[in-house]
């Protein structure tokens, strides 16, 4: 044991000025613990500077202040400071304090007898993990501390031990049972980890045959299946339970099972490739499976008519849905298939008939025609007979009737004089008249005299047998009384006519042209030279024009066309 003797010794450092003192009282505390508070109270006198900081500090366990430690300070003269007690102070019974100023320095005196007991900590600040920090998902870690009076865990137990499952961070404060000190032990940081998420799916019906792969999942360590294997995928084509074990990193451990069961395949057959001379073949199979779908994917049935040479294949799905499928190649060489259509009746000919494309052989009934298409200028019964590639024939027939349509000439103008009677004749050809006038015979008369001088229009529609029609129509030219009218004048003509951009005109002679519209307005004034003159039109609409040509008491008109280019 150490043999010490305590010698007080009072004194004041003065820097400066030697009138200020700092005389330290005895603390509120004669004992308290490692890490505790300590309130330390001062006197002084003399003058400080106003922000002069007074710090108090802490002896050795001797009473030595050769390595004092600070334990709190005042930036301003206060009287008390507030001090900590550093937790790592070793338990002794001659503890002193002091403080001392630093404006001036002044160093003050050590506080009276009795000196200051300071206690240790708890007698353990470790906690012990049991197996260890980490443990999976269902286990758990014990964690406890050494004896000591009292405990409170961060989870509000009060026991020197307690059980986790969760990850945390878990820490208690213990209370020494000689000393009474209390002391935080640092934290120990828990882990629980999950187990490996592994699933082998549900149960399995499967058709023989197949393979299934069970994978365990990527990632883990281990892996132990019941059947031996040792891999993450396992494949297998038998009936039979299979349970895996997977060990991940953290050596946590899971297990899934799952149950397969392997069921047999439809069984049935096509019969062999076909080829036959039809226009249909019927493939049938027993009707004893779930599902048929054929390669058209609109037939679902037992039985598949078959149209079309082709290759023909059927997948069939029995009660535990396995498939099966088959194939056959069916040729059929169909039967032509004409048709000439409804009778037909016409009232020009020719008639054509089409017996249709892609025959390698056509025969109509005059005997000479042997192309696809066929010419009827008569009424007749017409019969035909085709044969394609393969040799496969087939006819039909049909009746013909050309019938003609009436023939109309009306002309194209009629100039009359003032005092005119005029007869414009349809011909005998028809069964019907329907003039733009309303009247409905063979003939119309028309008296000029009736009528203002200018250009009328007559037309009429002629029903001929069978309902056939045809139409003319002819422009009448009135002129003013007393005129003079030479209806041809030798030598000159128009042509083309119709015309679509420019008609040109021949003239023996020189001569005035007018070119006006249907209603008489005026359009064109033109002087004709000797020989041939080009007229152009691309400023007038395609219709129906009259084109008058006069010379010293001779006139002729002619009425014109202009079409669509």
């Amino acid at each position: 044991m150490r043999n010490f003797t305590l010698v007080i010794i009072s004194m004041a450092i003065y820097l400066g000025a030697n009138s200020q003192t700092i005389t330290t009282l005895s603390p509120t505390q004669t004992s308290t613990c490692a890490g505790g508070n300590i309130i330390v109270q001062y006197e002084t006198t003399g003058t400080f500077d106003l922000l002069c900081t007074f710090t108090a500090q802490l002896s050795d366990e001797w009473g030595d202040f050769t390595n004092a430690v600070p334990i709190g300070s005042v930036p301003i003269n206060t009287g008390v400071i507030f001090g900590t007690i550093p937790s790592n102070t070793p338990f002794g019974f001659g503890y002193r304090v002091r403080v001392i100023s630093s404006n001036p320095y002044v160093v003050g005196t050590e506080n009276p007898f009795p000196p200051i007991v300071i206690t240790s900590s708890a007698i353990s600040a470790t906690i012990f993990t049991d197996p260890a920090e980490e443990a999976c998902d269902g286990d758990s870690i014990t964690l406890s501390v050494l004896p000591n009076e009292s405990y409170i865990w961060s989870t509000g137990e009060t026991t020197q031990e307690i059980t986790v499952t969760q990850t945390g961070s878990y820490t208690v404060t213990v209370t020494n049972y000689l000393t009474g000190c209390e002391v935080s032990v640092p934290p120990v940081d828990i882990t629980i980890h999950p187990l490996p998420n592994i699933d082998l799916g549900s149960d399995r019906d499967l058709c023989d045959g197949t393979n299934l792969t069970l994978d365990a999942g990527s990632g883990y360590s281990e892996y132990i299946w019941n059947d031996g294997d040792t891999i993450q995928q396992n494949i297998v084509s038998q009936t039979g339970i299979y349970v895996v074990m997977v060990t991940d990193s953290f050596d946590c451990r899971n297990r899934d099972t799952v149950a397969v069961t392997y069921h047999p395949n439809p069984q049935f057959s096509l019969g062999p490739d076909t080829t036959l001379c039809s226009n249909e073949y019927i493939i049938s199979i027993p009707p004893v499976f779930t599902s048929y779908n054929w390669n058209n994917g609109a037939s679902f049935n037992p039985s598949y008519t078959v149209e079309q040479s082709g290759t023909f294949h059927v997948v069939v799905i029995n009660e535990w849905n396995c498939i099966n499928y088959d194939t056959v190649y069916v040729t059929l060489f169909a039967v032509p298939s004409i048709e000439l259509g409804n009778d037909v009746y016409a009232c020009e000919p020719p008639v054509i008939l089409n017996g249709g494309f892609g025959y390698s052989h056509y025969n109509w009934n005059n005997g000479s025609d042997t192309t696809q298409f066929h010419y009827v200028y008569s009424t007749g019964l017409q019969l035909l007979t085709v044969t394609d590639n393969n040799g496969c024939s087939a006819s039909d027939s049909l009746n013909v009737g050309v019938f003609g349509i009436p023939q109309i000439d009306l002309g194209q103008l009629i100039v009359a004089d003032a005092e005119d009677t005029v007869i414009i004749d349809a011909g005998n050809s028809g069964l019907h008249y329907q003039w733009n006038t309303g009247d409905t015979t063979q003939t119309i008369t028309i008296y000029a005299a009736d009528n203002t001088s200018g250009i009328y229009f007559y037309s009429v529609t002629v029903t001929g047998d069978y309902g056939c029609t045809n139409s003319d129509e002819v422009a009448l030219q009135i002129l003013e009384p007393g005129a003079v009218f030479n209806s041809i004048i030798p030598g000159l003509s128009v042509y083309p006519n119709p015309f679509s951009e420019t008609f040109f005109v021949n003239s023996p002679v020189p001569l005035n042209a007018t070119l006006t519209d249907i209603s008489g307005k005026q359009l064109l004034i033109i002087g004709l030279k000797e020989g041939i003159n080009s007229i152009p039109t691309d400023k007038i609409a395609p219709g129906l024009y009259l084109l008058q040509i006069s010379g010293k008491n001779t006139s002729q008109t002619f009425r014109l066309s202009k079409t669509i280019r």
